[in-house]
This record gives structure tokens, C-alpha cells and sequence, in this order.
């Protein structure tokens, strides 16, 4: 009976694995469409992003593995400190280093206290994969707000639930309740600051709206917020970093502008304040052109 059972759950462990294929190419497909008015994704690129996408969902599961054995030393909240700190940074660093090239931050002076004293609501664009692997060159620690189908991504759903980040289910206004009560409790009793995309959707051609989440969650907690651009050059997925050291051709970074801090009141008008972070964190980046999209990067190399 228990050889049954421990056959049956290598079987589902493997098939588990298996999953992490398909999701891949569906975050590929994600990744391709947002591309390709900017700059079509080369064959090349294409196997790039996947490799990425997998790279991620097979660290996540791994390392959530990893944290199991913590649990009899440390409590959840200390594990989930420790994923975020250490794991999600490490793996996110190296696929930068590995796939997209070199992170650029700016403006570091802005940063809150690097002992996580204040505790603040981080904002940033939103344009693409890259962002959040990017993201972790930032030295500050942080819990994310994320839509609840992450938790369907092998490894990374595992991962998200030892970090304890925030998940969303945006169509449920009990689910919109709860995230708010889980952000304000994490803020003002867990001292932990979280970080949010406002605009909800990433996008390369737009400049989209800010929605509410992360002001309401400022305001009734009285935190501040740190707003951030992130510039993605439109080669990001076109030369790999690596092979681009060898050949002495230098590759533009992702840029990192972090931009001074914003302080927040209870009574603060959030529609104002909404404003000001969305003029804020549009300033950085270059203007939107109707200019007709560029070749992918196999043409442009011929």
C-alpha cells in the first residue's frame, strides 16, 4: 500500500514538472505579443525567453523545496523573509546576468533606510517580463501584490505562497477586500513594504493608467511611496549578454531610476497623489513615437 502511494506521488511530482513546458510557452506567447509592434522577437530571442521562463519556474520549485526544512527551525514569517531575500534575489540576478544583460540603478540616495526601518509602498512601470528579475538589483526587501493565477505556475506558485506575497484576485471584491486588509496588516504590523504595479497590465506601446490599489494602500497606512521607472532598451531580448562580452560589443542596460521619495499623510488626496506618481514614473522614459516597428533582430543583423 505505501509503495502505491509513494509511486503515485512521483508520478504526479513528475507530471507536476512536466507542466513547467507548457507554461512556459504560454509566458513566451505573452512575452512575444508584447513585443512585437517595439521589436519582433528573433528565433534566437524566442529561445531565450523560453529558457527564461523556464529557468524561473524550475529555481522557484527548487527553492521552495529548499525552504521545507526551514520550517522546523525558523517560523513562516522568517522562511518568507528568507525566500525573498535570498532566493527570489539570487535567481533573478543570475537570469539577468545569464539572459537580459546589465541592470543600471539610479538615484540609490532615494532608497529608504537599507535596514527596512520604514516600511513603504514601492511603485514602477510595467513593460515586460524583465521587470521584476530587474527589480531585485534594487537592495531593499519587499512582499509583492500579484494577481492570484501566479499561484497556477509550477514552482513559482510554491515559491509566492513561502514568500508570503499578496495575491489578488481582481474580479472578487472579497478577494479586493482581503488584499487590502493583508497590505495594511503587513505595512503597519509586520513593518514590511510591498511593491505594486499601478498600471495592472504591462505594456510597451502605452502609457497606461494608474489604478487605485497602491495609493489607497499609502494613504490609509500613512507610508510613503518610492516610485521607480524601469527603461527597457528595446535590444533586451536581441543579443545575449554574455556572448555580446565577447565580442566587445557593449549591450544598453535595463535602467533603474529610482526617484525621490513621495511622502504620504492619512489625508492625503489621492487622486492628486495619483497623478503626481504617474507623471513621476513616466518622466524617465523615452517619448512614445508612431514611428513603424522595427525589423526583428534576425533582419537587422543581415
Amino acid at each position: 500500500m505505501m509503495l502505491s502511494i509513494l509511486n503515485f506521488l512521483i508520478t504526479a511530482f513528475k507530471w507536476y514538472l512536466y507542466l513547467i513546458l507548457p507554461m512556459s510557452a504560454v509566458s513566451l506567447f505573452q512575452e512575444k505579443k508584447l513585443w512585437a509592434n517595439i521589436r519582433p522577437l528573433s528565433a534566437p530571442s524566442i529561445v531565450r525567453v523560453y529558457l527564461v521562463n523556464v529557468a524561473w519556474m524550475v529555481g522557484c520549485f527548487i527553492c521552495a523545496c529548499i525552504s521545507v526544512p526551514l520550517f522546523a527551525f525558523k517560523n513562516a514569517e522568517e522562511v518568507g523573509v528568507i525566500a525573498c531575500k535570498v532566493y527570489e534575489r539570487f535567481m533573478c540576478q543570475t537570469l539577468c546576468f545569464l539572459f537580459i544583460g546589465p541592470i543600471e540603478v539610479r538615484g540609490k540616495e532615494n532608497l529608504p533606510p537599507s535596514d527596512d526601518s520604514v516600511p513603504a509602498v514601492y511603485i514602477s512601470n510595467h513593460s515586460s517580463q524583465i521587470d521584476t528579475m530587474a527589480l531585485y538589483f534594487i537592495d531593499r526587501n519587499w512582499k509583492w501584490i500579484a494577481k492570484k493565477v501566479v499561484l497556477y505556475l509550477p514552482g513559482v506558485g510554491q515559491i509566492v505562497m513561502v514568500a508570503k506575497h499578496i495575491l489578488l484576485n481582481r474580479k472578487g471584491k472579497g478577494s479586493i477586500k482581503k488584499m487590502y486588509e493583508d497590505s495594511h496588516k503587513a505595512v503597519t504590523v509586520n513593518g514590511h513594504s510591498l511593491f505594486l504595479f499601478p498600471q495592472g497590465t504591462r505594456s510597451l506601446e502605452k502609457r497606461l493608467p494608474f489604478k487605485n490599489g497602491a495609493f489607497n494602500i499609502a494613504v490609509d497606512a500613512g507610508v510613503p511611496i518610492v516610485p521607480i521607472t524601469i527603461d527597457i532598451p528595446t535590444d533586451a531580448w536581441g543579443t545575449g549578454w554574455i556572448p555580446s562580452r565577447f565580442t566587445g560589443k557593449p549591450k544598453d542596460p535595463v535602467i533603474l531610476t529610482i526617484h525621490p521619495i513621495i511622502l504620504v499623510n492619512r489625508d492625503a488626496d489621492k487622486e492628486e497623489l495619483k497623478m503626481k506618481c504617474y507623471e513621476t514614473v513616466y518622466s524617465c522614459l523615452p517619448p512614445l513615437t508612431d514611428a513603424e516597428p522595427q525589423k526583428s533582430d534576425d533582419k537587422k543583423s543581415k
